[in-house]
């Protein structure tokens, strides 16, 4: 009885720590797809899986970006500006691998 209670806690925190960095995620994402040369940002790997440890995770995403607009200087200013920002806002945020959309 107290093993099964045990487990049944246990996925519950693995559900609401999900959730959580999910949402995070979710809120840096629409930072991130303010600057007008990203067209997407995708969740991946133990956020995406729901495999996340609370206060141990941290979130990697991928970021598609429009070639030609990252081709001007001051845009790839602006969206370094933008992740940092983002960084500051959820310092979980840790990985961005960054695409063209033939890349990815």
């Amino acid at each position: 009885m107290q093993a099964k209670l045990c487990a049944d806690m246990s996925a519950l925190s693995q559900e609401i720590a999900t959730a959580f960095y999910r949402q995070a995620a979710r809120l840096s994402a629409r930072m991130l797809t303010s600057s007008p040369i990203v067209q997407s940002v995708l969740l991946h790997r133990s956020v995406a899986t729901g495999e996340v440890f609370f206060g141990r995770s941290d979130i990697d995403m991928l970021m598609v970006v429009d070639e030609e607009k990252a081709e001007a200087g001051a845009s790839i200013a602006s969206l370094y500006q933008e992740v940092n920002r983002a960084r500051l806002f959820n310092p979980v945020l840790k990985h961005i691998d960054v695409y063209d959309p033939s890349g990815i």
